[in-house]
């Protein structure tokens, strides 16, 4: 017996007649017809008397639609539960973040997010890409922010911002007093990284004619964040690439030089397993986040993204 078969008897004893029954299941009659007669011959029995009219029940095709009845009612009752589920504004929620992001988006929404009413509870905590994909996968985080595309099945990506490139360089460094630089100059083997794990090293890396490695006996650093990048540069020399939001008030504007052209970018989206459930909270999330960064990196007219390698 059907969940189909239980809804065309129920209709049927509601309109006592097969072809208002069939309509009211927009379903041709002929259809129900055979679906009540597919049931009788399971249960061995009529459960239609169709020798009067309008048609009635027998005593066991009555119990059955009773029964039927309240299996329905019991089904319509937890899809509701689930819908009101999916669309509920509340809940706890793991959100992970990479370290190159964090320090730069966070304190764009985060101050509004705990004095904003709303009932959503947000874990966060700094992770590397490959952590973030693997929990995301597992179930241990709920959603990530990070750079993207990902090119994994498994994941929704939701863009939410593209981020222009800079080249920070040292005072001295022949690339210091050019107004804009094209990607062909850089050299990876003078260019200060990030330590591995960090997708903003393949960035960088790509910047450089999509270089696998860089000649470690002429790197001096490896930093484990970007403002020590900066810092390093500042101090000692040479030059790396830096994120527009990296770009704080206080650092020195003579040190920032453009790219040339139609600018790199990095696209950072809020990214999920493709089995997150709660599109509601998703939404009010992503809304929330871009409510906080600047119109101009929302969607930028011409870009050049760039990926990992």
């Amino acid at each position: 017996m059907t969940l189909q078969q239980m809804m065309y008897l129920v209709a049927l004893d509601e309109h006592r007649h097969f072809v208002k029954a069939a309509n009211s299941c927009s379903i041709s009659q002929p259809t129900l017809t055979m679906q009540i007669q597919k049931l009788e011959e399971e249960v061995g029995a009529l459960l239609i008397d169709r020798s009067v009219s309008p048609l009635v029940p027998t005593p066991l095709g009555m119990e059955i639609i009773e029964t039927s009845r309240r299996v329905l009612n019991e089904i319509s009752a937890l899809k509701s539960k689930i819908n009101n589920e999916v669309e509920k504004l509340e809940g706890s929620f793991q959100l992970a973040v990479i370290p190159t992001i964090a320090p730069y988006l966070l304190p764009l929404w985060l101050p509004r997010w705990m004095s904003d009413p709303h009932p959503i509870q947000l874990h966060i905590s700094e992770l590397q890409t490959q952590q973030i994909i693997t929990q995301l996968k597992s179930g241990e985080i709920d959603m990530g922010i990070l750079t993207t595309p990902l090119e994994d099945n498994e994941l929704v990506e939701i863009p939410l911002f593209y981020e222009p490139f800079f080249l920070f360089v040292s005072e001295g460094h022949p690339l210091f007093s050019k107004k804009e630089v094209s990607m062909e100059e850089l050299n990876g083997d003078e260019m200060l990284l990030l330590e591995e794990g960090h997708c903003f090293r393949s960035q960088a890396l790509a910047m450089c004619g999509g270089r696998k490695e860089i000649n470690k006996s002429k790197v001096n650093y490896v930093a484990g964040s970007i403002d020590t990048l900066i810092a390093l540069v500042e101090k000692g020399g040479g030059y790396t690439v830096v994120p527009e939001m990296a770009l704080r008030k206080e650092i020195n504007q003579r040190n920032v030089v453009p790219f040339s052209g139609v600018p790199p970018v990095r696209e950072v989206s809020l990214v999920v397993h493709r089995r997150f459930s709660r599109k509601a909270v998703l939404e009010f999330i992503q809304s929330f986040i871009e409510q906080g960064i600047p119109n101009h990196l929302r969607k930028p007219i011409k870009y050049r993204r760039i990926g990992w390698i």
